[in-house]
This record gives C-alpha cells, structure tokens and sequence, in this order.
C-alpha cells in the first residue's frame, strides 16, 4: 500500500473553518494624464461688432478734433449780426455768421382762446401756446395722439382744424385740412366718412362707414371725453436773451434755458376755446427767441425762432465768425483751435480706454481642466494672458452625467416682427447634490472626451 497519502488524509474536520478567498476590486475611477480645454469669453467676432460701431460714430469727430476734417467755410448763407440782436451795430463793428434754417414768406394766424394757430406757407402748421417767464418763456405745441380702440369697438378717431361737407357726387364724404388757413395753401389733405364738432376740432372716422345723413353732425357728440382727452403738449425751453447782444453770453443763454421750469399747463389736456377774453398776441409778441445753445462765446451754434406778423422763420446760426468770402476769421479759427485741443484729448482718452477694453475682452479665456489624478474638473478664467483664476471645483462619481439643454429667447421689434433664437447650454448632473453649471462656448463631445461622462438620457 503506498504511503503518499489519500483524499481523507487532506480532508478537513468539520469543525474548522474553510479559508475565504477575496476577490479582485475594480475602482470606480482609473487615473488618467491630466488634459485641459480652453474657449475666448468673447469671440473676436463680437468685439469686431462692438468696435466698428463705435469707430462709426466717433470718427468723424476726432477727425475734426484733430483737423483732419472740419467746417472752415460757410455751408449756407452769411448774414450780418444785425439780423438777430436788438442793439444795432455800426457797420464797422457787424460781424458775419453763417446761417441755415427754413423762412416763411406767409404765415397765416388764428387764435383759439390762449392758443396760437400757425399755417406755414411751406406746408405745414403748427397749433401752439407760449407763456414768457423773466429772461425765458416756454413754447408748448399742442397735437393730438389719436384715438384707437380695436378690441371693443373697432373705431379710430382722428382731429383736424377745420372740415367740410362735399356731397351731391359718388363720393359724399367730409374734405379736413389741419386748419382752414392750410386749405388755402396746400388744399383739403384728408377725407373721412364722419365728421363731427367739438371743443373747437373736428373729429373725424371712417368706422361708422358712408352715409348722406352724415351731412348734418352738428347735434353729434360721438366723440367722448376719452377722444377729447387725447390732446397733449410737448414743451419746450426758450431765452428771450441773444448771445449776440454785448451784455450776454452763450453760456447766459444755456443758464437761462436750463433754469425754465415747465408751468402745469405742460402737463395738463389742451383745453380749447373761442377768443373772447385773450388778447390776440402772436408768440412772444413777435420778438424772437432762442434755443438750443451749444459751444462758447466765439465757437458754436444757437437756434432762433420767430413768429412775427406775416411770416416765421426758423434758423440755425453759427456763433463764430466769417470774413466776406466764407472763411473763418482768425478769431474763430483759434477758438476752434482751442475746442480742437479738448477734443483731441477726449478722443484721445477715449481711444485708449475703448481699445484697452476691447482688448481685455479679445484675451479672455473660459478654462475646464480635469486633474488625471483624480477625477475632479477645475473650471477656471484668465485675462490679458495672465495666469488662470479658479472659479469652482466639480468632483465626479459614478452617478455624474453630462446634460445638454437649450434656452430660447424671442424679442418682438417696432414694427410687430418676432425674432427667436437657441443656445446650448451644459451641466453635470448628481444623483445627491446640485446640479453643476458648466461654461459656454464648449462643444458637448470636447466635454465628453474631457470628462469621461455618458450624455444624460435628459439632454435636448
């Protein structure tokens, strides 16, 4: 019999215990080499598209700032500083200046109660109120907005100065102009199937559709207060003061219009009348007014308005001076010298901000960069090139997902067209915390190959 032994002599007692066997882990996570990837904050596209509008606008100022480009002769017509002082100056001590605006060979006047209605020769008319405070005054221009309602009654109301019948032909309807002098300048203007007299205004619509008895309106008050409330003012600041005259300066002038408070009547509904109890006065008894002062004593421009008996005019004129041929003086050459050293200085100033701005926002980077070591993101930002910022810290496990979604954002301009436009946008899930915002500009497989993710089920 052999002694080698046999199956019972390595069986073992039943009471001992068999050795367990532990079997091989797999991690969760298996270290990897680091990597990184990088996209511009701003695209060189968009700082193209901020750039180029602001070299647009700004440009041709600082060419004149820097006399590059500039008005060095008249535009329009010279006239002499007579014209709009009332301190008349000797021939030798007038001074030329250039003027451009609009004249009014025919202004025809009529009074509403405290307004003024005004038919320009040149086809257009105005209906006005104007009260003078000390060296300033006020000048309100009444109009009326218009009436819509399309959501009850579908109705629309217009206002004019004056309207009248026209039937006995195919086209019975009423013929309006803005106010009875315009008839006799430029005609009837429009045409409406009803209209009707209130408060000094016709009032007028084609909801009510075409009919002859519409002829006769005069016991008619279709229109409501809420029509009759429609009128406005919008007012505006004068100096009753030249800057032409010795004793007063631009800047006077900008002071006296800058401290004009409005009165109430600017805020208030235009309320109309007959011209019983206010004198019939034109607008600042017919003295002219200025407005819109800009520059200094010998460089700049002012406007003049003036409503006088048979005519208006309306000009822009410039403060500095000319010589008989259009050119500049000397004086107002070294004046504008002198705004021109300001310019070039702001323009200056101004290039060098907007430039180091643009190119602050060309070099800033957005930054994801997994560790390898362990499985962690670092999301950081860098610019000028300088060393990165880390912004956050996003530790991943087993129930991590890369989420892909899109936010649509519409915008509806004046004209009543909707314009609607997506972006794709990315996160990383958890099962048992937040959410994790991910930067914008990255493509959804840089960041799966960046990260190791699986795309969440999610994602659209």
């Amino acid at each position: 019999m052999s002694s080698e032994g046999n199956f019972w002599d390595s069986a073992v007692a039943s009471g001992e215990e068999a050795k367990k066997v532990d079997e091989p882990t797999i991690p969760d996570y298996l270290p990897r080499e680091p990597q990184e990837i990088r996209r511009k904050v701003v695209s060189l596209f968009t700082c193209l598209m901020i750039a180029v509008p602001i070299l647009l606008v700004s440009l041709p100022f600082a060419l004149a700032s820097f006399g590059v480009i500039g008005q060095d002769e008249c535009w329009d017509s010279l006239k002499s500083s007579n014209e709009f002082t009332s301190t008349l100056e000797s021939e030798e001590n007038q001074t030329l200046h250039c003027v451009g605006g609009d004249f009014s060979e025919e202004s025809v006047y009529s009074y509403r109660g405290n307004h003024v209605s005004v038919s320009h020769s040149f086809g257009f008319d105005e209906l006005l109120r104007w009260e003078t405070l000390g060296d300033g005054g006020v000048i309100g221009y009444a109009y009326f907005e218009g009436y819509y309602d399309y959501e009850e009654e579908d109705i629309q109301w217009d206002a004019y100065g004056h309207c009248e019948w026209m039937g006995g032909g195919p086209a019975e309807l009423w013929y309006c102009a803005s106010s009875e002098g315009m008839v006799s300048i430029i005609g009837y203007e429009y045409t409406n199937s009803y209209c009707e007299y209130q408060a000094m205004n016709w009032y007028c619509t084609d909801s009510f559709g075409q009919n002859s008895n519409f002829s006769d309106t005069s016991n008619e008050t279709r229109a409501g207060p809420e029509v009759l409330d429609k009128w406005v003012y919008s007012c505006i600041a004068v100096s009753l003061k030249s800057p032409f005259d010795d004793n007063t300066t631009i800047e006077q002038v900008a002071d006296i219009e800058t401290k004009v408070i409005l009165p109430e009547w600017c805020y208030e509904t235009p309320v109309f009348s007959e011209n019983t109890t206010f004198n019939q006065i034109l607008p600042f008894n017919g003295d002219a007014v200025y407005l819109y002062a800009n520059g200094e004593k010998q460089y700049g421009s002012i406007d003049l308005m003036q409503y006088s008996e048979a005519s208006f005019r309306y000009q822009m004129i410039s403060l500095h001076t000319y010589n008989s041929d259009g050119t500049l003086t000397e004086v107002s050459k070294d004046a504008q010298n002198g705004l021109g050293i300001i310019g070039m200085l702001f323009f200056t100033f101004f290039y060098l901000v907007a430039g180091f701005s643009l190119y602050v926002l060309s070099t800033g980077k957005h930054h994801i960069e997994h560790l390898g070591t362990e499985n962690t993101l670092l999301i950081s930002k860098s610019w000028r090139n300088k060393p990165k910022t880390l912004k956050s810290k996003i530790s991943l496990d087993s129930s991590s997902l890369l989420e892909t979604y899109t936010v649509t954002s519409s915008s509806t301009d004046s004209d009543g067209h909707t314009t609607t436009s997506t972006s794709q946008h990315h996160q990383i899930t958890h099962a048992h915390r937040a959410t994790d915002q991910l930067p914008n500009g990255f493509s959804t497989d840089e960041l799966l190959k960046l990260t190791g993710l699986q795309l969440s089920a999610d994602s659209y």
